[in-house]
């Protein structure tokens, strides 16, 4: 029996509007291979440090040096929001590997959002002023692990050294300073499955994610992972602890004509469906899985 498209956006109803999603009218993004340690896997720091009140918190990733290399493959609307999109306000798009977006929707948690990549030192400065206010007004607060700590106001920060730049926000010094220092550990062994979730999806070419915690303070969540192999993408969606058996994922991807090679898997509180559909029929930010079919013919 096939899930009702009202069924559908209900059960879907949890892979929110990211906080950039009306600038950058996307989702994130992912890269593959093995992660542990990569410098913006670490920028997810544990989010049960801050689940003393309830949280809603939303990540979006997105390789900018792969969209420029997939260009050709990608849909005109696609090409537009992401190569030539919000991300060229800051450093150039050919030298930034990595980009990403963390925030809890309720305030209650620190906001970051870093990029890496080739940039040098006063690039990644000036990065950090983009959206944190202007460089000839931030107050230098010396170093911390080997980034230049700025401030901008009470509450908004900027980190950089070469080949980085990290703005923070709703956060005092001591929270900056004890983010960086705890990158170089896993940042979510605490918060139970939202590693896993992370892990499912993937960090590809471009990730959505988006977590929650109830009056149980339990982490449910869901996102999707785009990774472009030229023609043709694999897209993974997965959710923590959610409601859709592996039936009902099943036929999800079933149902959607642009998704072909369908499996699903669950590996404890984590489920998931992969496929694969045409890179230029993909908005690349899980539109597919709201309405149930691919946005563009």
């Amino acid at each position: 029996m096939s899930i009702p498209p009202s069924s559908r956006r209900t059960v879907l109803g949890t892979l929110s509007t990211l906080a950039l999603g009306a600038i950058a009218g996307c989702n994130m993004p992912s890269r593959s291979g093995d992660e542990e340690g990569a410098a913006y896997r670490n920028w997810l720091y544990d989010p049960s440090d801050y689940i003393d009140e309830e949280m809603r918190s939303e990540m979006w990733f997105e390789s900018p040096t792969e969209l420029v290399a997939a260009e050709e493959y990608l849909h005109d609307r696609v090409r537009g929001e992401y190569v030539n999109g919000w991300l060229n306000r800051g450093p150039d798009m050919a030298t930034v590997e990595w980009a990403m977006f963390y925030a809890d929707q309720l305030v209650n948690a620190p906001s970051v959002q870093a990029y890496g990549g080739s940039f040098d030192a006063s690039t990644a400065r000036e990065t950090t002023a983009t959206h944190g206010g202007s460089v000839d007004d931030a107050e230098s607060l010396g170093s911390v692990n080997g980034y230049e700590l700025v401030a901008y106001d009470e509450d908004r920060y900027g980190l950089y050294k070469d080949g980085e730049a990290v703005n923070v926000g709703f956060a005092s010094e001591d929270v900056v300073r004890d983010l960086v220092a705890e990158r170089a550990e896993s940042p979510l062994d605490r918060a139970e499955g939202v590693e896993q979730l992370i892990d499912c999806i993937g960090f590809g070419t471009t990730a959505s994610l988006n977590v929650q915690t109830g009056d149980d303070l339990e982490f449910t969540g869901s996102g999707v992972g785009y990774t472009v192999d030229g023609e043709t993408t694999a897209v993974r969606f997965a959710h923590l602890n959610g409601e859709m058996s592996l039936d009902q994922l099943r036929e999800l991807g079933d149902d959607s004509d642009a998704l072909s090679s369908v499996t699903v898997d669950e590996d404890g509180p984590v489920r998931w469906l992969e496929g694969t559909v045409d890179t230029d029929r993909t908005a690349l930010d899980g539109t597919m899985f709201h309405v149930g079919e691919a946005p563009f013919e």
